[in-house]
């Protein structure tokens, strides 16, 4: 790969007639403004794809090139005159077709005048890396100026190529799609769906990027991209100093290993990796272990899927295993396994975790191999919002409840019982998340259990609450349960009391856990 492509950043305008970029039947003359210059587009490919898979899509391309080197600190413009078509219409589209790789910015529509300079709108570019239809709608300026489309990119690498531009009426007067025709449809808000199984898996789906918007709202390690960390994930046992390690750039020597990240696509970008060299276990695996996953409800079982990529390159490549364990029924299945060289790209794996039925640990365990040239490594693992608990209706991200968010290994190991009972109640037939189950075919409200009443007819509300640390609950029938007086003056105080209170007229007669003279309260005299 030529200097060229390694440092720059390009913006591309190819196989595109600069009059389809006007109203129909009217001459326009749109101009570069700034940072732009012409190249043919026939030796931009030779420059940028004779090696690069990612070039595939844009092989085909032909015509002029619009070119932009962004690290010279310079934004990309091209402007236009608005027309009197235009004046005469409310509202207007610009519809862009593009592809883009490793570029992440805004593009944005204004209005210029001699005097003055608005914003009429603009879209987020992500890293897609496939071509999309991209809308910016906006009410037209009331008065003739200059329409003028910017550029301005986060980071100086990638490419953005656009083939096509226009300005349409008929997009702005066309209503945004609320929902879509399937229950398995996730809207994007710009009249395009993608199935809810694409939602929060780390990959901009909709044009918008609407799909991975809501997605921070996800406990961890709902979404790991590792550039920040290791997102609750844990390295698990290891065979004398093999393990995972969270890495950037290659790693020698080369024929193993990748050269960037999945998320970034760069040696910046951060991903998990096992070095094959010694010492390296070919039959004890390294572990990356996932927390304590909620149990998954029995309607959401077939959506519930782990999301991720994998790199395998290497002549002496051993195998990757995706494990889960069950750890209320302390069962281990394998659910996923790859053996040998996959190639040097970074690939998608999704997995069903249908069959789980309590909680669960997710362990990702890569093999070492004899020699030097079997490096493994993982990158963008995400679990569908499913595995959560979470339906197909955006606000349902907005509160997710507290038995459904993972747990760290150690706090379910301190209350094992409680927490697999606790999961069994949840996944009963109650109709609402917010409902517990009694076992009896009725249902009461989740902040009725462990109140110390039987709201359940058969007490189950109550009888899953043993487990629960002073001073959760207390009755006070067998003393304080952690509680503690701070301070009193001249013996007035709190204290367990049995009975009534002198003089009468005043204080209970009974305590309210046993309802008789012989249960104990606690009492300020």
């Amino acid at each position: 790969m030529k200097v060229l492509f390694i440092i720059n950043f390009l913006f591309l305008l190819y196989g595109v007639t600069l009059g389809e970029f006007c109203y129909s039947g009217e001459e326009c003359d749109w101009k570069i403004q700034s940072g732009f210059y012409m190249l043919d587009f026939t030796s931009l490919e030779k420059e940028l794809c004779p090696d690069n898979p990612s070039c595939l899509d844009i092989k085909n391309g032909s015509g002029s090139v619009l070119f932009l080197n962004v690290s010279n600190d310079e934004d990309g413009i091209v402007s236009n005159q608005w027309t009197d078509k235009a004046l005469q219409e409310e509202e207007s589209c610009l519809v862009l077709h593009l592809y883009t790789h490793e570029a992440a910015g805004v593009i944005t529509v204004k209005s210029i005048t001699d005097t003055t300079e608005s914003t009429l709108g603009n879209t987020t570019l992500n890293q897609n890396k496939r071509w999309q239809d991209v809308t910016i709608r906006f009410k037209n300026p009331n008065r003739r100026s200059r329409i003028s489309v910017e550029t301005n990119f986060r980071q100086a690498v990638g490419i953005l190529i656009i083939s096509d531009i226009t300005i349409s009426y008929q997009c702005a007067k066309s209503q945004e799609i609320k929902s879509c025709p399937g229950s398995d449809q996730f809207p994007c808000g710009d009249n395009t769906c993608v199935p809810w199984g694409k939602v929060c898996d780390l990959h901009d789906d909709c044009a918008n990027g609407k799909d991975e918007q809501m997605c921070d709202k996800l406990p961890d390690p709902a979404v790991c991209t590792f550039e920040n960390g290791m997102c609750g994930w844990k390295l698990g046992t290891h065979y004398d100093g093999f393990s995972w390690k969270r890495h950037h750039g290659p790693k020698p020597p080369s024929g193993t290993g990748p050269d960037t990240d999945h998320t970034l696509g760069t040696a910046d970008g951060y991903y998990m990796h096992i070095d094959s060299g010694p010492p390296s276990g070919y039959y004890d695996p390294a572990i990356l272990q996932s927390p304590v996953m909620p149990a998954i409800r029995e309607n959401f079982k077939r959506a519930c899927k782990l999301r991720f990529f994998y790199h395998m390159l290497g002549k002496d490549m051993n195998t990757l295993d995706i494990q889960a364990i069950d750890v209320c029924l302390k069962r281990k299945t394998k659910l996923w396994s790859k053996s040998g060289q996959q190639g040097d790209e970074w690939k998608f794996a999704e997995i069903s975790l249908s069959n789980i039925s309590q909680r669960y640990i997710i362990n990702i365990e890569g093999y070492g191999a004899h020699n030097d040239f079997g490096d493994i490594a993982v990158d963008d693992i995400s679990f569908s919002p499913e595995c959560f608990g979470i339906s197909h209706d955006e606000t349902s991200f907005q509160s997710i409840p507290c038995h459904k968010k993972p747990l760290t290994i150690a706090e379910f190991k301190n209350k094992p019982d409680f927490y697999c009972n606790n999961d069994q109640v949840h996944n009963g037939t109650c109709p609402g998340v917010n409902q517990f189950a009694c076992e009896d075919k009725s249902c009461v409200f989740w902040n009725q259990v462990c109140n110390l009443k039987n709201d359940c007819s058969n007490g189950r509300d109550e009888q899953i609450c043993d487990d629960l640390p002073d001073p959760a609950r207390c009755t006070f029938e067998d003393g304080m349960c952690g509680w503690r007086e701070r301070t009193h003056v001249k013996g007035f105080s709190w204290k367990l009391q049995r009975g009534p209170t002198a003089p009468s007229g005043t204080g209970p007669d009974v305590d309210h856990t046993k309802g008789t003279v012989d249960g104990e309260s606690i009492s300020l005299n």
